[in-house]
């Protein structure tokens, strides 16, 4: 299953929510509850047996995807960034000085 397929979905959720933004976990399973949904699956009435049966047949995107999916449409839309990536990146210029000072 192609990650792209559902890349519009993984940006409504993004747009949507600030807590999609900075928690894989929650944006993984709402991904997957709304994929179910869609084929009238209903994912509160599921077993984890199913669940995992539709993961290996490749009926839902592996959380790698819907991962990396975020990723990159963050790095391409920048009103999509949470508040981690901000926090990270405003200690990246002083982790990259420390890592120049070190001695290899």
């Amino acid at each position: 299953m192609k990650i792209s397929s559902h890349q519009d979905l993984i940006k409504s959720l993004l747009t949507a929510a600030q807590k999609y933004r900075d928690s894989d976990n929650k944006l993984i399973a709402t991904v997957w509850h709304k994929l179910l949904e869609n084929d009238g699956i209903n994912s509160k009435k599921i077993t984890g047996y199913q669940l995992l049966t539709h993961l290996s047949k490749g009926t839902l995107p592996t959380p790698e995807s819907i991962a990396r999916c975020r990723r990159k449409l963050q790095e391409h839309h920048e009103e999509l960034r949470g508040i981690a990536w901000t926090k990270r990146h405003k200690k990246q210029t002083a982790v990259k000085e420390e890592l120049k000072t070190m001695a290899v």
